[in-house]
């Protein structure tokens, strides 16, 4: 992991760029955006499937699978997930295989911050009869920063969050078995949050965003 995250940077060049999103909802795979040398790949991996999620197994970096490094995760008995990042040395990383055949999104950013790019993250999740919240204060008012907000919920296709802090824009959704979203905002703010609700009755949804810092 980037040692000294978030502690001494001087935020003040234009935020970095996402180059591209996707997102898988089932199977546990996913094709990776494009990317180019140097990029930042960020991968989140959401299981909500009643206690199985614990079975999460990272692949082994081999060929085109790159070292996936550990940014934090979040959970219960009920769901778990996990965001991890590479920095690319080529231009055909693949995500491996991840078990047990969880939901997968990830997003590719360039100009970041070269030692330390990710200034913060934060998870949270439940049930749909509860709201997710991530605190405004996990993310930094720095202008020169992007933050992103992954959205994940299980066994339902046509429902997604309902709703969304002002200011973020939707950039890809997936509606396979398990629901898969991610929202990008650039210079956040300090005020806010992120706030995401499930739909659907029970079923489980994980939240997570990070905040990348630019150069």
């Amino acid at each position: 992991m980037f040692s000294g995250i978030g502690m001494g940077l001087s935020l003040q060049s234009p935020p970095p760029i996402l180059k591209g999103a996707t997102a898988n909802g089932n199977g546990g795979t996913l094709t990776l955006p494009s990317h180019s040398v140097g990029d930042l790949i960020i991968l989140y991996a959401s299981e909500c499937n009643g206690g199985t999620g614990d079975a999460m197994t990272i692949p082994t970096a081999s060929g085109t699978v790159p070292t996936w490094t550990a940014i934090g995760s979040g959970g219960s008995t009920w769901y778990t997930h996990r965001m991890y990042y590479t920095v690319a040395t080529a231009t055909n990383h693949t995500s491996g295989t991840w078990l047990y055949n969880c939901p997968l999104s990830a997003v590719v950013i360039s100009g970041q911050h070269v030692s330390n790019p990710i200034y913060n993250s934060a998870y949270a999740g439940g049930d749909a009869s509860t709201t997710s919240v991530i605190s405004a204060s996990s993310m930094s008012g720095y202008s020169n920063s992007v933050v992103i907000f992954f959205f994940g919920q299980s066994h339902y296709s046509t429902g997604y969050c309902t709703t969304l802090a002002g200011g973020f824009t939707q950039q890809v959704v997936s509606s396979l078995t398990d629901h898969m979203m991610i929202a990008t905002k650039d210079n956040p703010g300090t005020s806010g949050g992120l706030a995401a609700s499930g739909v659907n009755g029970w079923h489980y949804y994980t939240s997570a965003s990070i905040q990348i810092a630019g150069n």
